[in-house]
């Protein structure tokens, strides 16, 4: 095989060090049989690792799948680790990917496996997506945590390859991550660039997309441009006729609009969202608006409205079992209690 250099001796202009490992590495790849090596490649696509499901995906049909990668194991090219969940996942060594890397590159079907992997964490991001609105979002954080560079990489894949509608799947499932968490300006820099991306996406697609891009640039108090952002959502989202998106940006048109101190323009919009979930019967839209109607009422004084708004909330993000609402509904009920001198109770 003239690829490798079994005498140790990588490129010269390496430290010696260097090119010793190369060589081991190469020596190790050298005594695999040739589905071995082919796994071995493909493996490289996996930034931070994957679980045998992953891989699986990945590789496409692979005999024996997880005895092989246990063959890698045990020849130390691989990395097996138990996560939190209980679930196996398998890494290369960063040093072992990169030349793992460098033999995939050179394969015809190299462009496919990275094709395999985006749109495996394509479909993961979606399902993390629904689980960041459920009861387990922060299990699905930790699940999201483990995989994000391999969500990282899907996505730069997906825009390097002019797809824009699959990249925008990929941070219409991230968003709430993003917004949860302290990547927001990452989250809105990957936002930017689908948005920006020349490949045209429906009025709804577009919509949605601006709708997070609008929620993050509010979570970094950038008004101004979440004002404008939501604007844009509300427009296409209207004119596509998606009721649930146009909810979704009168509730950002509100934040800006507190942010701005403009607590009637806030109202009308929390009001204009609260009508459309009603309608839709859609309760954890309607918590939302419930509880962004709640911070108006508290600024205002209005402590009996902010209280009548705020156990509905409660209500409903318990019935949906919305862990991030419930604690925002619960702060909200100690900050009316301690605005009534129930100090206690608050």
């Amino acid at each position: 095989d003239g690829h490798l250099d079994v005498s140790g001796r990588g490129p010269r202009d390496r430290p010696p060090r260097q090119q010793t490992l190369r060589g081991a590495i190469g020596w190790s790849y050298g005594l695999l049989d040739p589905d071995d090596r082919v796994l071995f490649e493909i493996l490289a696509v996996f930034v931070g690792g994957g679980t045998v499901e992953a891989v699986g995906a990945v590789a496409a049909p692979v005999d024996n799948l997880a005895e092989r990668l246990e063959l890698l194991v045990e020849k130390s090219l691989l990395v097996a680790e138990s996560d939190p969940d209980g679930i196996d996942r398998y890494r290369l060594l960063e040093t072992i990917r990169v030349y793992a890397a460098a033999r995939l590159a050179e394969r015809p079907d190299a462009g496919a496996v990275h094709d395999r992997h985006a749109a495996h964490f394509l479909t993961y991001a979606e399902r993390c997506g629904d689980g960041m609105a459920g009861p387990d979002q922060a299990g699905w954080t930790e699940r999201l945590e483990r995989d994000y560079d391999n969500l990282r990489a899907a996505l730069s894949w997906l825009l390097g390859h002019g797809e824009t509608w699959p990249a925008a799947r990929v941070c219409l499932g991230l968003w709430r991550f993003w917004r949860n968490g302290s990547d927001l300006t990452e989250g809105r820099q990957w936002l930017a660039k689908v948005l920006a991306a020349p490949e045209p996406l429906t009025d709804t697609a577009h919509a949605r997309l601006l709708y997070a891009a609008a929620v993050l640039a509010a979570g970094q108090d950038d008004h101004g441009t979440a004002s404008r952002l939501a604007g844009q959502s509300l427009d296409l989202a209207g004119a596509a006729g998606d009721l649930a998106t146009t909810a979704q940006a009168h509730n950002a048109l509100g934040i800006a609009a507190i942010g701005a101190g403009g607590y009637d323009r806030a109202e009308e919009h929390f009001l204009a969202s609260l009508a459309i979930w009603e309608r839709l019967d859609q309760p954890q839209g309607t918590a939302v608006a419930l509880g962004n109607l709640t911070k108006i009422a508290l600024r205002r004084g209005d402590l009996a409205a902010a209280d009548g708004h705020t156990r509905r909330c409660l209500d409903l993000e318990r019935g949906t079992g919305d862990t991030r609402g419930i604690v925002m509904a619960l702060e909200a009920v100690g900050q009316i209690r301690l605005a009534q001198g129930d100090v206690a109770g608050a």
